[in-house]
């Protein structure tokens, strides 16, 4: 999810709880990284620390829950061991949801939590969390946004292609890259106005410029 300085921080806000933590945080659809441009990093962060606050933790059929536990007890320390990589990786927990878990006797809690501070190349960055831990990464501009969201959708990208059961070869190749395409716009959420010239950004085009760069590699190749 990437977020520019000129975004409403309460609906960029509200997009957040919603994407990253929705099944808590267990579904393909679910955000684990917002890319917060300038100057909109400190006032994101802060609203989606209150909104965390507000989310209630509880079993699926308890009157109230918005929240309920993770799937397996594995799954949910896996999860929660991200947090103490964020930790040794110079990140900062802003909100650790282990806190919410010691409040539930039964099942396999996780609090919403939330990671800032994040860098690429750090283990929150660079994994599928699957889980309600939402990473908060700062850039300076919009071409280090596009930069870091670039990575991000190439790592996703490779992972799918790599998965599929296609004979290898430059037509099957772009065969990947067109499914791959097609299924970007339900993985990615992306939170923005016009651009200077006043034309609007769209996910579409960005994807077509990155599938230009992955078929100029695998051309060389």
């Amino acid at each position: 999810m990437l977020v520019l300085p000129d975004a409403d921080v309460s609906m960029a806000a509200d997009a957040a709880i919603s994407a990253a933590y929705g099944a808590a945080g267990q579904r393909c659809m679910a955000i684990s990284v917002v890319v917060a441009v300038g100057s909109v990093a400190d006032p994101l962060v802060d609203a989606i620390r209150q909104r965390i606050g507000r989310i209630k933790v509880g079993p699926g059929l308890a009157k109230g829950s918005e929240m309920g536990p993770l799937v397996t007890r594995e799954h949910r320390d896996k999860v929660a061991s991200y947090l103490d990589f964020a930790v040794e990786d110079g990140a900062t927990v802003e909100v650790d949801g282990r806190k919410d878990a010691a409040t539930q006797s039964d099942g396999f809690f996780l609090g919403a939590s939330l990671v800032d501070h994040v860098a690429p190349g750090t283990r929150c960055y660079d994994n599928e969390i699957f889980g309600p831990v939402l990473s908060i990464v700062r850039v300076q501009s919009y071409p280090e946004a596009l930069k870091s969201s670039t990575t991000i959708l190439l790592a996703m990208g490779l992972r799918s292609l790599l998965k599929m059961e296609v004979p290898r070869g430059s037509s099957n190749s772009m065969l990947r890259l067109a499914w791959w395409a097609s299924t970007c716009r339900f993985r990615c959420r992306w939170l923005t106005t016009a651009s200077e010239d006043g034309n609007p950004r769209c996910l579409e085009t960005f994807i077509c410029m990155v599938l230009k760069a992955c078929s100029s590699t695998l051309a060389a190749k």
